[in-house]
């Protein structure tokens, strides 16, 4: 992908991550945002998120509405290349090596 892409991908995807990040509860060292998109199944913009653990905490975190705007412009990018995901997958976690939180995604088409 060209450098126009990444120019507004990166803000899409560290707004995602900001946005986690004020999610995460206390004592957390990573999260994980699952998005799937299913036009049949979903809410009204076809997107369905859930937060969670991969640590084994079972505590509820609710994605916010500021997410699901964040993750529609990110799937909105996406369509306009004409590479539109079927799931999404970040996750945050703190690297003890750098001090400092790290992200990654996934994307299944």
């Amino acid at each position: 992908m060209d450098n126009d892409f990444q120019e507004v991908h990166r803000p899409i995807a560290e707004r995602i991550v900001q946005l986690l990040l004020s999610l995460i509860p206390e004592g957390w060292w990573s999260i994980k945002l699952d998005i799937i998109r299913d036009d049949q199944t979903a809410g009204e913009n076809g997107l369905s998120l859930s937060i969670s653990s991969d640590e084994g905490y079972k505590e509820i975190v609710m994605p916010t509405n500021e997410m699901y705007q964040a993750v529609a412009e990110h799937l909105e990018l996406f369509v306009s290349l004409g590479k539109p995901w079927r799931k999404l997958g970040y996750r945050v976690f703190f690297d003890e090596e750098i001090e400092n939180w790290r992200f990654t995604i996934d994307y299944d088409y």
